[in-house]
């Protein structure tokens, strides 16, 4: 078969159609280098602008400006990555007393990967449950903070809080005497 190449197409011009295989070979991958390049350009400036975000909410959550502070967590829960905005953003409704989208920020806050994340999310989960007087869920929550970070003072004394509690209430409900 290539001989027959040989003979049909002339010498030069299969030299010229191997330069430009090589050619467009090479032109294809620094088209996806600059893809990828571009790709992580974006990501960069995303988590910039994620991070930035969280410092301004932070700030505004310090002067205890809540509703601006939200405003800021929740634009950057839009893109962040680390589950802090969702954390972030939960202590923010906790101290505005709206308890139940709270709950549901911690949860998301769950997502992370960053383990101290995960523990403090799991520990206000505890406390935003005992606030609402559920404390199997609470003692819950803080048992699985403990597990995160076995050395946590507050959630060890707010588990053995929401236990008493609990057990005062099961009592209550029975009409039994402590």
């Amino acid at each position: 078969m290539y001989q027959i190449m040989d003979e049909i197409i002339p010498k030069e011009y299969q030299k010229y159609l191997s330069r430009r295989s090589k050619s467009r070979k090479v032109h294809w991958i620094q088209q996806i280098a600059l893809i990828l390049l571009l790709v992580i350009l974006i990501s960069n400036y995303i988590s910039a602008q994620s991070h930035e975000l969280l410092m301004e909410g932070d700030n505004l959550f310090k002067k205890e400006h809540y509703d601006l502070a939200e405003e800021k967590y929740r634009k950057a829960s839009e893109s962040d990555k680390t589950g802090k905005a969702n954390y972030n953003l939960g202590n923010t409704l906790y101290n505005q007393e709206r308890y139940e989208e709270a709950l549901n920020q911690y949860q998301n806050a769950l997502t992370s990967s960053d383990p101290n994340v995960v523990s403090n999310a799991y520990y206000n989960l505890g406390n935003t449950h005992f606030q609402n007087q559920k404390f199997q869920e609470s003692i819950q929550s803080f048992k699985n903070a403990l597990r995160y970070n076995g050395e946590d003072q507050d959630a060890k004394e707010n588990l053995m809080l929401a236990t008493v509690s609990y057990t005062h209430l099961r009592a209550h409900e029975t009409g039994r005497n402590l």
